[in-house]
């Protein structure tokens, strides 16, 4: 029988930024979250340094990334911040 699958928190922090992408990107971000990520969040790259110590992931959707943390046995996933890869890594 398998697991079931993760549910999803959104950070303030997260819809903040969310709000302000294009219409067209919240909707490719959206469907990735639901159709990529929620059925296997350990498959994306977790954060070196400082970051991996929080166990900060992070998942890719075009041009932009999506930062989110994975609480176990909660079986939860937790939207952290939505940001164009421009903009993020610096």
């Amino acid at each position: 029988m398998s697991k079931p699958s993760y549910s999803i928190s959104k950070t303030k922090k997260y819809v903040k930024t969310f709000i302000k992408l294009p219409a067209d990107v919240q909707a490719r971000v959206d469907k990735s979250i639901n159709s990529d990520l929620v059925p296997n969040p350990y498959k994306y790259k977790l954060l070196k340094g400082q970051y991996a110590k929080l166990g900060i992931h992070t998942f890719g959707v075009d041009a932009y990334r999506i930062e989110y943390m994975i609480e176990e046995p909660e079986r939860l996933i937790k939207l952290l911040l939505v940001f164009h890869r421009s903009e993020g890594y610096r």
